[in-house]
């Protein structure tokens, strides 16, 4: 029994807060749970029954997470968090088994980008 999988995950998040006598702050969150089961529990493949069962699995996972935070008189915070969980997972319960295929082929990314700027204006310039 073949099983093929091709999948593409992509999730982009940017935040821009700006305050002016506050507090600049964000927060994202972001997984992409991509799992590929194969279970298979008849006779596999013998010689003289046929052709080796196939689990392809190509994955793409993508995550970006972008956070610029400007606070005048104030705070500026962020935080970010971003998880991937990209299983393969064969099972093969058959009685007559030779050797069936698997190929797991996958590229994770992950890029984090935070810019946090705070400026007191009270204390900005000395002379004032």
């Amino acid at each position: 029994m073949p099983d093929f999988e091709f999948s593409f995950n992509d999730i982009n998040q940017t935040a821009v807060n700006t305050a002016l006598g506050g507090n600049a702050t964000s927060a994202q969150a972001a997984a992409i749970d991509d799992r590929d089961t194969f279970f298979d529990s008849g006779d596999s493949w013998d010689w003289s029954s046929g052709a080796p069962d196939i689990n392809v699995q190509v994955d793409t996972n993508v995550i970006n997470q972008t956070a610029v935070n400007t606070a005048l008189d104030g705070d500026a915070h962020s935080s970010q968090f971003a998880a991937l969980d990209d299983r393969d997972t064969v099972v093969d319960q058959g009685s007559h088994d030779s050797s069936d295929l698997n190929f797991h082929i996958d590229t994770n990314l992950i890029n984090q980008t935070a810019v946090n700027t705070a400026v007191d204006l009270d204390h900005l310039f000395p002379f004032g």
